[in-house]
């Protein structure tokens, strides 16, 4: 369960999270207005360099594209770390509006909470013969069919038994089947490695004194303190070792890898400091974005997020974006 997924449970519970912020409480899925600029200014335009206008078209394309090449007309499809559904319902909607009335999507999540929040909306949308919750962990589910398409969003940098996982959705999958994820690899805990920790404590130095409030502690941090989210439930517990594990298994005719020391600034402690209309905080986040790139491009970092469409066979490549392939994305350490 990662730490999102635990502060929701605590939320669930009644114990409000302090954002530290004049009287405001910052809820499991508030995600900060700096995150969303830098993704649809930055991060978007590098998608479209797999042919694609954004994550959700990423996901929704590949799924629709792996029913065509298994070639069946039923096609029953696997989400993993499924969470309340959101993405998995607005992909739904959009195949029935497509024409594309006869599938499944297997939405797997342990907390039955989400579950039933998730039931509840397809039930109010008239998805539920489509949207489908399975009560598992995806550190122990097993696999039941046999399926048309795979995704897994923002999940499998959570799952401690990761290579258990891979090897059982690399059985479930049909021949010609996608499998299409965004996921964490950056170091374990969303940690930095050294390199990229000096590149971050550069960068916090030019922070003024109310950018440097940790809306998770409630304090003011001086100095950039590297937290490993692992410690909290299991956030980023396998983060280092998703793409490894993936390249054993799968090729990656898709891939695109970006991010790393602009992380911290657009995350939860601190993303909310900044904010999208004031030009100094623009200016600041598109600075370390494209120091970001600068120093993938040379080698010097490598990537802490990914987006993918993987296939059991061997694909011919179609695009690795920037000409950064998977490999070169793998620190080595």
């Amino acid at each position: 369960m990662g730490v999102m997924r635990w502060l929701a449970d605590r939320l669930g519970a009644g114990q409000a999270f302090g954002s530290g912020g004049p009287g405001r409480q910052l809820v499991a899925h508030d995600v900060p207005a700096i995150f969303h600029h830098w993704q649809d200014t930055h991060v978007q335009p590098l998608l479209h360099e797999l042919g694609v206008a954004d994550a959700e078209t990423l996901f929704g394309h590949f799924l629709r594209d792996s029913a065509t090449r298994t070639g069946n007309p039923t096609p029953r499809f696997l989400s993993l770390g499924a969470g309340d559904c959101r993405l998995e319902l607005r992909l739904a909607k959009a195949f029935v509006k497509g024409g594309l009335t006869e599938f499944t999507i297997d939405c797997v999540e342990p907390n039955p909470l989400l579950r039933s929040r998730a039931r509840a909306t397809a039930l109010g949308q008239g998805l539920d013969q489509h949207v489908v919750g399975v009560a598992a962990d995806c550190n122990t589910w097993r696999a039941r069919h046999r399926y048309d398409g795979v995704i897994a969003n923002g999940s499998l940098h959570q799952v401690a038994r990761l290579e258990r996982l891979l090897d059982e959705v690399q059985k479930s999958m049909a021949d010609g089947a996608w499998f299409v994820t965004s996921a964490r690899i950056g170091r374990n805990g969303h940690q930095r490695w050294p390199e990229a920790l000096a590149e971050v404590h550069r960068c916090w130095r030019e922070l003024p004194a109310s950018h440097r409030w940790n809306h998770h502690l409630r304090r003011s941090e001086q100095a950039f303190t590297d937290w490993d989210s692992a410690r909290i439930g299991d956030d980023g517990v396998r983060a280092q070792d998703v793409l490894p594990e993936l390249l054993r298994r799968f090729s990656l005719p898709l891939f695109l890898g970006y991010g790393n020391v602009i992380d911290p600034f657009v995350g939860t402690a601190f993303g909310p400091n900044f904010a999208p209309g004031n030009a100094w905080d623009r200016g600041f986040v598109e600075t370390v974005h494209e120091r970001d790139e600068e120093l993938l491009a040379n080698g010097t970092l490598t990537p802490t997020h990914m987006y993918a469409v993987m296939a059991r066979e061997a694909e011919p490549v179609r695009c690795h974006a920037r000409g950064l392939a998977p490999e070169q994305c793998v620190r080595q350490r």
